[in-house]
């Protein structure tokens, strides 16, 4: 009876254990390094839009030492309160680096459309192939209207989502945004 006890108190132990460090690998870069999370801010038609990016402290950053990235939507009439909060769901993982970001949101530009404005989010991956960098559309109320990103990678279905970007591009009234309109976000806490 004893050795049962026993048993069931070391299975519960191991459990907790694991439990814990599920804990704290979500909550930690791979390397325990410190992270900090940089902040900047877009006001958007009546609107203000906020993007966090947690990375490391490090000064050696790469690409991969992101873990975090959200854009959060507030609604300047009611008082600022947040009505969507959407995340970078662009990340992997590796045994360096652990779970990283693998495509920023890293620029962003607020636009008149017929009706209302929009919100235009630029990701990149930092290679150079046909769909490492697509733009996403938002209303500022969070609400994703169109996207560049082709859940498949071949060249005929990355030629699809920008044609049906474009579409809705055009049917929203947005007008074609010079790059020079995109401001750069914020992703380093000392990135001015």
């Amino acid at each position: 009876m004893r050795k049962d006890i026993f048993k069931q108190g070391l299975i519960v132990i191991f459990l907790l254990m694991i439990f814990a460090s599920g804990l704290v690998s979500d909550n930690c870069h791979a390397n325990s390094v410190e992270l900090v999370t940089a902040v900047d801010e877009l006001e958007c038609g009546g609107g203000k839009v906020i993007a966090e990016t947690t990375c490391t402290a490090d000064s050696k950053r790469t690409f991969k030492t992101c873990t975090k990235q959200s854009i959060s939507f507030k609604d300047m009439k009611s008082g600022g309160k947040v009505v969507k909060k959407i995340y970078n769901k662009n990340t992997a993982f590796d045994e360096q680096f652990g779970k990283h970001i693998n495509a920023f949101i890293w620029r962003w530009a607020c636009t008149r459309g017929k009706d209302r404005s929009y919100l235009v989010l630029e990701f990149a991956t930092g290679g150079s192939c046909a769909g490492c960098e697509w733009d996403e559309i938002y209303q500022i109320d969070g609400k994703k209207v169109a996207s560049k990103k082709s859940k498949n990678r071949t060249q005929e279905a990355i030629q699809e989502a920008v044609e049906k970007f474009q579409r809705t591009y055009r049917a929203l009234g947005i007008e074609k945004l010079p790059r020079s309109l995109f401001q750069r976000i914020k992703i380093l806490k000392n990135q001015e």
